[in-house]
């Protein structure tokens, strides 16, 4: 591998690692860009770390901070539980899954009794399915007022900041 390059290539707004081992072999390994929401997260968090270490201008600036801080906590929380219904869900999904498979027939075919059975657990399947699409959903709903709400205070606190400075 001591001759492998890494080459970035921007992809439908994607940006993908591109490993040449050879000539005529490449490995792509796909990167995730990340989004508004993520970076600003990442620089609420390295103000409020920054913010421990040194005092605030102001009263009103530490307040700001102070509810950043909490907004961000919420996120947090929303994030956590989150990944924790989808962990769950997954658990319950494999179960069923594992389920299903001990219930399929065997080489001679002959009517199974186990068919409804096997039918029950399909459609336990389908209804996990839409549950995780309706958490999915939740949580979107869940976290978007909550990054608004953040980039409102960043926006404050910017404003705050080169107020008094």
């Amino acid at each position: 591998m001591k001759n492998a390059r890494i080459i970035r290539v921007l992809n439908r707004g994607r940006t993908a690692k591109i490993r040449k081992l050879e000539p005529r072999i490449k490995v792509v390994e796909k990167t995730r860009e990340p989004t508004f929401s993520e970076r600003l997260e990442k620089k609420v968090g390295k103000l409020i770390t920054g913010s421990r270490e040194q005092p605030f201008a102001n009263i009103s600036e530490g307040a700001m901070v102070g509810y950043l801080a909490m907004t961000l906590s919420q996120i947090n929380s929303v994030r956590t539980l989150h990944e924790n219904l989808r962990r769950n869900l997954l658990r319950l999904e494999t179960y069923i899954d594992t389920e299903v498979i001990q219930r399929e027939p065997r080489p001679p075919v002959y009517e199974d009794p186990r068919l409804p059975e096997r039918d029950m657990l399909r459609g336990r399947l389908l209804t996990i399915e839409a549950e995780r699409r309706r958490l999915a959903l939740d949580e979107h709903a869940k976290l978007q007022p909550l990054h608004e709400k953040l980039w409102a205070l960043w926006q404050q606190h910017s404003q705050i900041k080169t107020r008094w400075r």
